[in-house]
């Protein structure tokens, strides 16, 4: 915390993979997980609050070996990273 009215924080998380390769599904492809965030909120005078978040997410490789009813789905995805951008305001 900084003097003022700023608020800083960061943060970091690593989870491993949820599920193995053969029952991961091509909708929901997260493999093992590292998201790194930063952030800020500034409080104004008449207690209203403004805040904003950066957060990087890495999800894996994802590799898909799934094989079920409707055939098989074998792969990996190259990119599977997001960044998201969130803004919040309190009062």
């Amino acid at each position: 915390r900084t003097a003022g009215p700023w608020t800083h924080y960061i943060g970091a998380a690593y989870d491993t993979s949820p599920t193995s390769a053969s029952k991961r599904t091509a909708d929901m492809p997260i493999d093992k997980q590292l998201r790194l965030s930063i952030g800020t909120n500034y409080k104004f005078p008449k207690r209203v609050k403004l805040g904003a978040v950066l957060t990087y997410a890495d999800y894996g490789d994802a590799e898909i070996n799934n094989g079920g009813d409707w055939g098989t789905v074998v792969g990996k995805y190259s990119t599977n990273r997001i960044l998201f951008l969130g803004a919040n305001i309190g009062w």
